[in-house]
C-alpha cells in the first residue's frame, strides 16, 4: 500500500485551485510579491535571462548612457569640443553623441576631443563609467557562458503502457538535448494529488517507485517507468480513474555535466488529466547504422503507438 510522504516544499493547504506546480519549462508556477530587490538580484536576473532580451538590455543601456552624456555635452556647450558649432541642433547632437561613444569606449580617434575644463571633467567621468559598464558586461557574459544550463528533452505526454505480464505502468521518456556527456544520473518522481473537503483544497504527496531511478550514462534516451503495483498510489484504479485524477507528476533530475564539471538539476511535470495517454507504448527512437554507430532521433522522443493494456 502506498504511503503519503512529506511536503516537498510546495505546502499542503490551498484556498483555491491552480493550474500546476511546475511549469513546462521547469520553472515554479509561483509569482513572488512583496520582495525588495537589490543589484545582486539584477545580476541573477541578467545571468538567467534569454539571450535576445539580454543583448537588448546591454545595447539599450549602452545607447541610453551615451544619450545622457550627449545631452550633458550639449548643455555645457558644444564649443567646448574640437568641433565647429553648427546652426543645426541635430548636427550638434550627433557630434556630441559620437564624442560620447568614443569617450565611453576609450577609442579616441583624435578627431573629437575636449578643449576646456568642463568637457574634460565630464569626459573623465564618462571614461570611468564606461570602464565600469564594460567590466560588468564582461562579467555577465562570462557568468552566462560558465553556468551549466541543461537541456533535457522530455516526451510531450506521459503514457499508461502494459508492463511485463500482468501489470501496467506509467512511463515518460527523457533525453539529453546537447552534445555534452551526462553521467551519474538520478531521478525522483512524486505525485502531487489535489483533494477538496469541507476545509477546502489540499495537496497530498506520494513518492512513485521506479523500475530504475539511477543510471551511469545518458548517451541515448531513457524511459522512466513507474510500475503500478501494491506500493503505487494508482493501484486498483481503472485507467479512466487515473486520467480523471486531479494530480501532477513532479520530476527532478540530477546529473554530473562532464563539460562544466558541475552537478546540474532539471525539473519537469505532467498533468494527469491533460498530458496523459491511456494504452500506448513508446516507439524506439534510436538504432544502429551500417557503419556500426548509433543514431538517436531526439525529434521522435515522444512518438508512441496505441496498444491494449493488461487487465486491472
Amino acid at each position: 500500500m502506498s504511503t503519503e510522504v512529506r511536503d516537498p516544499g510546495f505546502g499542503k493547504i490551498f484556498d483555491g485551485n491552480f493550474s500546476r506546480l511546475i511549469n513546462k519549462d521547469g520553472s515554479f508556477n509561483v509569482r513572488v510579491k512583496g520582495v525588495r530587490y537589490s543589484l545582486r538580484d539584477a545580476y541573477v536576473l541578467m545571468v538567467g535571462m534569454k539571450w535576445i532580451p539580454f543583448m537588448m538590455v546591454l545595447v539599450g543601456g549602452y545607447f541610453f548612457v551615451n544619450l545622457i552624456f550627449a545631452f550633458i555635452y550639449l548643455s555645457i556647450g558644444i564649443e567646448q569640443l574640437t568641433v565647429e558649432k553648427s546652426v543645426s541642433d541635430w548636427d550638434n547632437f550627433v557630434q556630441a553623441f559620437f564624442f560620447s561613444t568614443q569617450t565611453c569606449t576609450t577609442v579616441g580617434y583624435g578627431i573629437l576631443a575636449p578643449k576646456d575644463n568642463g568637457a574634460s571633467m565630464v569626459a573623465a567621468l564618462e571614461a570611468m563609467m564606461g570602464f565600469f559598464m564594460f567590466s560588468v558586461a564582461t562579467g555577465l557574459i562570462y557568468g552566462r557562458f560558465s553556468r551549466p544550463k541543461p537541456r533535457f528533452l522530455f516526451s510531450e505526454k506521459m503514457i499508461l503502457a502494459p508492463y511485463k505480464d500482468q501489470q501496467n505502468a506509467l512511463m515518460f521518456r527523457v533525453s539529453n538535448g546537447r552534445s555534452n556527456a551526462l553521467m551519474d544520473l538520478s531521478v525522483n518522481v512524486m505525485l502531487a494529488m489535489r483533494t477538496k473537503d469541507q476545509h477546502g483544497w489540499s495537496l497530498k504527496y506520494f513518492r512513485l517507485k521506479l523500475e530504475t531511478s539511477r543510471i551511469h550514462f545518458l548517451p541515448l534516451s531513457w524511459t522512466i517507468v513507474h510500475p503500478i503495483d501494491e506500493e503505487s498510489p494508482f493501484y486498483g484504479l481503472s485507467p479512466s480513474a487515473i486520467e480523471a485524477m486531479s494530480g501532477e507528476v513532479l520530476v527532478l533530475f540530477r546529473a554530473f555535466d562532464e563539460g562544466f564539471g558541475q552537478l546540474i538539476h532539471k525539473r519537469h511535470s505532467y498533468i494527469l488529466n491533460d498530458e496523459f495517454i491511456i494504452g500506448a507504448k513508446f516507439v524506439r527512437n534510436f538504432g544502429p547504422n551500417e557503419d556500426g554507430s548509433i543514431d538517436l532521433r531526439n525529434d521522435h522522443i515522444g512518438d508512441y503507438v496505441k496498444c491494449e493494456l493488461n487487465p486491472v
